[in-house]
């Protein structure tokens, strides 16, 4: 996204047009929740290549949705654990969802399926390397230094595993 301009002697000052797509977005999410607090969460694939950029313009958002009285929102850093004594507290009563998540949808027209049953030698290949390695990590505590033979596949595994790659939704290049 664009960052949050808020010089007013330019003419592309964008705040209002980001607290409204912001506000949006909030009170959108919030019309499917139980109470008042709602976790608004960050994070895509292959972005956020600039933290402080990324920050700063959180900041700012954050600080002019709080000025704004007309908006209602109080925006503030936060963590899942404070979210959830949040929810808590709100002594509920919390619906159960009991039939299947997928397939999933990202759009109308785009499902993810075959999460487990796509590319089954890969997933052979993974749960192959991990018996070896677990045998690996059992031997090497009878070495007595800090020589750990197994780091290369640790390595391996620890990208092998990623959500994208284990399930299958990995662009194909990557395997």
């Amino acid at each position: 996204d664009n960052q949050i301009q808020d010089d007013e002697r330019l003419e592309d000052n964008n705040v209002i047009a980001k607290l409204a797509l912001f506000a949006n977005k909030t009170w959108t999410q919030n019309a499917s929740i139980v109470g008042n607090h709602i976790m608004l969460t960050m994070g895509s694939d292959f972005q956020y290549k600039n933290a402080h950029q990324w920050y700063k313009n959180l900041d700012k958002l954050i600080h002019y949705a709080n000025a704004n009285e007309s908006l209602r929102l109080n925006a503030f850093y936060s963590t899942p654990s404070t979210y959830v004594e949040a929810k808590h507290s709100l002594d509920a009563e919390w619906t159960l969802k009991t039939d299947d998540f997928l397939p999933h949808s990202t759009n109308a027209h785009s499902y993810w399926s075959g999460f487990f049953t796509s590319r089954p030698t890969l997933k052979g290949y993974s749960r192959w390397a991990n018996n070896w390695l677990q045998i690996c990590k059992q031997l090497e505590t009878l070495v007595p230094n800090d020589f750990l033979a197994s780091t290369e596949l640790r390595r391996a595994l620890g990208v092998l595993q990623h959500h994208d790659a284990i399930t299958g939704t990995e662009k194909q290049a990557v395997t």
